[in-house]
C-alpha cells in the first residue's frame, strides 16, 4: 500500500529516509486526530481478496488508532 494525496489533506509529515505522508489534521478541543489515506496495490488486492490481513505497524508504541475503508478523492 502506498500513502496518497487526498481531497482534504491540509499537512505532509516528512522523516529522514521516508516517503512523504499527506494527512489531514484536526483539532477537535484537546483531541489531535491525523488521518492518512492508503491506496493498496493490485498485489495488495490479490492477498486481501484471498483472505489475508491488514497489518499496522506504529513506530514508538500503540497509540488509539481506526482502520476503516472509503471512496476518496485522490489528488494526482
Amino acid at each position: 500500500m502506498k500513502p496518497v494525496k487526498f481531497e482534504g489533506a491540509n499537512c505532509t509529515y516528512m522523516a529522514p529516509d521516508c516517503g512523504d505522508l499527506p494527512a489531514r489534521r484536526e483539532t477537535e478541543g484537546e483531541c489531535i486526530s491525523v488521518t492518512s489515506v492508503w491506496k493498496p496495490s493490485a498485489e495488495d488486492l490479490e492477498v486481501l481478496n484471498a483472505g489475508g490481513c491488514v497489518c499496522l505497524n506504529v513506530m514508538g508504541g500503540q497509540p488509539p488508532v481506526v482502520l476503516w475503508v472509503q471512496e476518496v478523492n485522490i489528488i494526482d
